[in-house]
């Protein structure tokens, strides 16, 4: 019987993807209403988070531009397998390495 355990950088990025898909439909019901601003899941690897954090739609649209990049709470990045790309007042912009970064990326629903 072969059992292969996740490593927790992949497990992390799947809930990670899971955020974000979870924030893509509400992008996209925002979007269809010309707002200015979305309140989003915090897209940390916390299942268990359900913290939001406030973007701009051209926040959002930058932030879904890469497929490894995702919006979290200060407090919430994990240097073990992301690096902090932008950080302001309100949020901040990880990035996932390595394995997560691959995973993060094969699991973006925007291709």
């Amino acid at each position: 019987m072969n059992t292969t355990v996740e490593s927790w950088g992949r497990r992390a990025a799947k809930n990670e993807a899971l955020f974000r898909e979870v924030n893509e439909r509400i992008f996209s019901a925002t979007e269809a209403f010309e707002a200015e601003g979305l309140e989003v899941l915090c897209e940390c690897s916390n299942a268990e988070c359900a913290e939001t954090l406030h973007l701009s739609i051209t926040e959002y649209r930058l932030i879904r531009a890469r497929g490894n990049r995702f919006a979290v709470l200060a407090g919430h990045e994990d240097p073990t397998a992301e690096s902090i790309v932008e950080r302001n007042e309100r949020f901040i912009v990880v990035e996932k390495i390595g394995e997560s970064g691959d995973v993060a990326r094969d699991l973006d629903p925007r291709g």
